[in-house]
């Protein structure tokens, strides 16, 4: 079953040609009279969306001849490009209500549709595969307790309906129909366009759905880690190629592993966790200043982030020891799991 987000369905004509010569026009329409979309599609290829009005039929707009009709003003005609294909899609703002039955997961498109407006579909789609993925594999392994897949549904649930709101909602001042909504639209974004302060507006950055996998919702917990470029040592790069894109524990006063036993040092790398100090005597230098900007932007002073890029905990340098016990206590480790891959590594040992 899903829930849905729009209460009308919006049909469009795609279709994708070949220009015989390079184009550079690259927009969204954002005309009254035909709303449209103009973008690259791969090497030497480029597409058009056109809105399909509530008294034009289908079949009516499927058609080649319907398809040259509406890129003509732009130049797009039999002579100047060759039309690989049209189809009409329908574009909706859907999510499932349920992800997960015993070992059969949704994820993608299966698991939920948005409008093409801010591109987020398949950004989402591999926001799942990683969410799901890291939890399988640490499960398979034994470093987990299976509890931690009963997460992964209602994180990417209340994660995705927000950013498929935002999709929704940008379709309705793209696609404005009414003349006069519209010159009060393109007004408010002139006088937008010439104040300096105004802010440009991303595609938003939603905290993972409740209830997630990590500590107390509060600063950064369950939002996005930063990803700035690094030096460590003679590397230099993103700092998930640099040190690592497992589980991540990031200070900027210190080393963290100097508030960590032995113990939770061996078992935090036993999972897969890196650890790094981006401070000014630190072992890894913040090149750009990402992570300097984004720790006061938050307050804090560490931070440990899941696979998935998600904060799992963040706070000062004297939290680090309950961050990793923190989380620790949440993976749960099934005992009985684990001694049979040690008793069936030991097998395999005296097979050798």
């Amino acid at each position: 079953m899903f829930k849905a987000s729009m209460t009308a369905a919006l049909s469009s004509l795609i279709m994708r040609f070949r220009p015989s010569s390079s184009s550079v026009f690259e927009a969204q329409y954002c005309d009254p009279a035909q709303p449209a979309t103009a973008v690259n599609s791969g090497p030497g290829r480029r597409r058009f969306e056109f809105m399909r009005h509530a008294d034009m039929a289908v079949d009516a707009l499927n058609r080649a001849d319907t398809a040259w009709r509406l890129m003509e003003p732009w130049g797009v005609t039999p002579e100047t490009a060759h039309l690989e294909r049209h189809a009409v899609y329908t574009f909706r703002g859907r999510w499932a209500c349920a992800w997960r039955r015993g070992n059969v997961f949704l994820a993608g498109d299966a698991a939920h549709l948005m409008p093409p407006f801010l591109g987020q579909g398949l950004c989402a789609g591999l926001r799942d595969a990683r969410a799901l993925s890291w939890r399988i594999a640490m499960t398979h392994q034994g470093l987990s307790a299976p509890s931690v897949l009963d997460t992964y549904g209602s994180e990417r649930s209340g994660h995705v309906r927000e950013i498929i709101d935002e999709a929704v909602a940008a379709g309705r001042v793209i696609c404005e129909l009414d003349p006069d909504k519209a010159a009060a639209r393109d007004a408010e974004m002139r006088r937008l366009s010439r104040d300096s302060v105004a802010d440009t507006r991303e595609p938003p950055h939603p905290r993972l759905g409740e209830p997630s996998l990590a500590m107390a919702r509060t600063g950064a917990v369950g939002r996005l880690a930063p990803q700035g470029r690094v030096r460590c040592g003679r590397r230099e790069g993103l700092l998930d190629d640099v040190i690592g894109g497992g589980w991540q524990l990031i200070s900027r006063a210190g080393d963290p592993a100097l508030s960590l036993s032995a113990a939770d040092i061996a078992w935090f790398r036993q999972i897969g966790g890196v650890i790094a100090d981006v401070s000014e005597r630190g072992t890894v230098d913040d090149l750009d200043g990402v992570y300097e900007r984004w720790f006061a932007k938050h307050g804090c002073e560490a931070f440990l982030a899941r696979p998935d890029f998600y904060v799992f905990a963040a706070g000062a340098q004297t939290d680090v020891p309950e961050f990793v016990s923190q989380l620790r206590r949440t993976l749960r480790p099934a005992a009985g799991r684990q001694r049979r891959r040690r008793s069936s590594a030991a097998r395999h040992g005296e097979n050798r």
